[in-house]
């Protein structure tokens, strides 16, 4: 309730301003329904509810575009009160996908099919939770669509958390190919109020993991004990046949996943103390819209 006074009372005073007819006014009053709508919606993902806003949608009898229309209003009326309510949220598929890898694939894939260790299995969901958390955090300051096929970012998020809580780098094809069982594993997780159909295509998941690697290589650049890391023969022979100076130092998947943890580390450390700036980026990358 204290979300949805707050905006209306931030909100009502422009739309009284800018109403010249009692048409548009009218208009105001099926606003306020979806601006509850989003209220609820936004409250609901704050205390982490597994809910996604078709559902909070279908409940209030709202139309879903009104609504998300309403969380973007909700961003920019109380930001002091809430994070910013994503219509359409990767967090809310993690935890059922992570399950899905943890649960579902067995330890016989993880080894053959991933050609990972033994002591890999059973996942370390903890661990991997953790940094899928941190990882889809620092996204959400960047120029990646997150919010399109939402189900599939969050697996590409979780793939590369797996790599960064073991520092192993595994077969990305592979390791995608689960995809669209574990969203539809999602859909039918009892934990989680999901209306939207849900799918995750691995062509999808791919990108979304190739547009992380590059984040996540320009973050491990600015790792200061990342740079004295050893010189791999590979990265050697690409320097002498290099004819720039001082050029910056390569970051391949290995490193990515060796330094992933402390990258992220710093990255968020450094979102905390520029909060205030909400036009905050790191390494030049644009801000994200949502």
């Amino acid at each position: 309730m204290q979300v949805f006074e707050a905006a209306h009372t931030v909100l009502f005073p422009i739309r009284q301003r800018d109403a010249h007819t009692t048409r548009t006014m009218r208009r105001w009053g099926s606003t306020v329904s979806a601006l509850a709508a989003a209220s609820l919606y936004a409250v609901l993902r704050r205390d982490h509810r597994a809910v996604d806003l078709a559902a909070v949608a279908v409940a209030t009898e709202q139309a879903s575009s009104a609504v998300s229309h309403a969380c973007a209003m909700l961003r920019h009326a109380t930001p002091h009160l809430l994070p910013r309510p994503l219509p359409n949220d990767p967090e809310l598929y993690l935890d059922a996908e992570l399950t899905f890898l943890a649960t579902k694939v067995p330890s016989s894939a993880w080894v053959s099919v991933l050609r990972a260790p033994k002591g890999i299995f059973p996942l370390d969901a903890k661990r991997v939770r953790e940094l899928a958390t941190k990882l889809l955090s620092v996204c959400k300051t960047y120029e990646i669509p997150y919010s399109l096929e939402a189900p599939s970012f969050a697996y590409a998020i979780l793939m590369h958390a797996i790599e960064g809580a073991y520092r192993r780098a595994m077969p990305v094809r592979a390791l995608a190919k689960w995809a669209p069982d574990a969203a539809a594993y999602a859909y039918e997780d009892t934990r989680c109020v999901l209306v939207a159909p849900i799918h995750a295509s691995v062509s999808t998941v791919l990108s979304r993991y190739a547009e992380m690697e590059k984040m996540l290589a320009a973050l491990v650049q600015a790792v200061p004990w990342a740079n004295e890391r050893p010189v791999s023969k590979r990265e050697r022979d690409r320097s002498r046949h290099s004819t720039r100076a001082g050029a910056v130092r390569h970051v391949a998947r290995s490193d990515v996943v060796v330094y992933m943890s402390d990258a992220l580390e710093l990255a968020t450390k450094g979102r905390s103390r520029h909060a205030p700036c909400s036009g905050h980026t790191h390494s030049g990358a644009k801000a994200s819209p949502v």
